[in-house]
This record gives structure tokens, sequence and C-alpha cells, in this order.
């Protein structure tokens, strides 16, 4: 899980075929964090939430194990990770951190 926010952003994973819900923190800026606790063949509903004195989103985005398995082969099928990583980010040129992550803005 991928998130371009500036700031990390919270998760709520919910396996409702189980009956089980928990949270997760993603850190924002690009990074790159995998889901954790994350059931094989089994749809989980995933909902948003900015700030921890804010409400999670409303509408929940359903994903399963397949789902992303058919969405990787089909979509890079001959490609390597490095080309796909490379066409997406373009060079990297710089050590600093690309746009929109090299400044804070002054009225947070």
């Amino acid at each position: 899980m991928r998130s371009h926010l500036p700031d990390p952003i919270i998760i709520h994973l919910e396996k409702r075929s189980l009956g089980l819900n928990e949270t997760q923190m993603i850190p924002g800026k690009g990074q790159e964090k995998s889901l954790q606790n994350v059931e094989p063949d089994l749809t989980h509903h995933l909902t948003f939430q900015a700030r921890e004195e804010d409400d999670p989103s409303e509408c929940a985005v359903p994903i399963s194990t397949a789902l992303i398995k058919q969405i990787a082969t089909k979509s890079h099928a001959g490609d390597t990770l490095n080309q796909i990583l490379s066409e997406f980010y373009g060079a990297d040129s710089s050590p600093q951190p690309l746009w929109p992550y090299t400044k804070k803005d002054s009225f947070r």
C-alpha cells in the first residue's frame, strides 16, 4: 500500500465475512508499506481516515488478493519491477524527495 499524501493515513481493514476489524497506519510521501494480516482469498473492505480526530471515509473500497494478482499480471505481464517503477517515477536524479514532498506547509 502506498499513499502519496504528505502525512500518514489511517486505514481501517474490515473482514466482513469473519466479523473482524483492524486499523493500520500507512506512511505518506510515497513510502510503501505492506498491509498486515491480509487473508488470502477473502474480500477486505478498506476505509480511510486522514487524522485521528476525523471520521473514516463512508464508502469502503473492496479489495482481495485475487483482484490484486489479476491487476498485477494483466497490466504488466512482461515488465520487470524495476521497469515499472522507473516508468512511473522517472529517473532518480535527486537525493531529495520529489514534489510535493520537498517542503512542509507553514500553515499547518
